[in-house]
């Protein structure tokens, strides 16, 4: 049986979030920090918490904003990538805290760290807006289980709405989300206007998962379909 203290993804026997004890863990050959309650990086989820090989090397030059950083690997790479600003919010004060811990360890020293619901707190327009949000419909009972729960997708619809705001003119929003939800999230995606101009299937033992990156005012009209990123 599962511990109380962890809490399981999709009933899969890998303890994703440690509710009591901060942990340090080894990943890409790197130590990071994980604080109780913050989503902790796991290679087998890469892609679905956006890093990948590809994405990594697109924030190369880039202004990144990094939307849901938890522990802050996804920020740290980008700055380690040679993004040329990058900016880290989550709405969790502990995934903050984390976040912050890590960039020291880690002396990515220029990135700002936010406290911030999806875009309250941001300002400025970016290149690449990074946001893998929780993919699992159920309704919350605590803040930390922001990373995993999105009820009724009010999250992906909001972010989806606000971030043209947000884009540089040539800019970029890359999403993750199951494919049980694509006929749903893609409808609206185009109703908010924006075009798909990257799209990637992937099955793991979490489900299978669709990646996409949409734009707001590019004139491109067509969708790139890739067997691996």
């Amino acid at each position: 049986m599962p511990h109380k203290k962890w809490v399981y993804m999709n009933k899969l026997p890998i303890p994703f979030i440690d509710l009591e004890k901060t942990r340090v863990v080894t990943y890409r050959g790197l130590e990071w920090v994980v604080l109780p309650t913050v989503f902790p990086p796991f290679p087998s989820l890469d892609r679905i918490v956006g890093i990948s090989a590809r994405n990594i090397e697109m924030f190369r030059g880039k202004d990144v904003l990094d939307i849901g950083c938890g522990s802050g690997v996804r920020t740290i790479l980008a700055c380690m990538s040679g993004a040329k600003s990058v900016v880290a919010s989550d709405i969790s004060l502990a995934a903050c805290k984390n976040t912050r811990i890590n960039l020291i360890i880690h002396e990515c020293l220029d990135v700002e760290v936010s406290h911030s619901d999806l875009f309250k707190n941001i300002s400025g327009r970016f290149d690449c807006i990074v946001a893998y949000l929780p993919s699992i419909d159920r309704e919350l009972e605590h803040v930390w289980q922001n990373s995993i729960y999105d009820p009724d997708f009010v999250i992906h619809k909001k972010l989806i709405q606000e971030a043209k705001k947000y884009l540089t003119k040539n800019g970029k929003v890359h999403l993750a989300f199951l494919e049980s939800q694509e006929n749903n999230l893609m409808k609206f995606i185009k109703k908010e206007g924006y075009r798909v101009v990257y799209e990637h299937k992937e099955s793991n033992p979490s489900g299978n998962w669709i990646f996409v990156d949409i734009s707001f005012t590019t004139t491109a009209d067509y969708i790139k379909k890739s067997s691996c990123f």
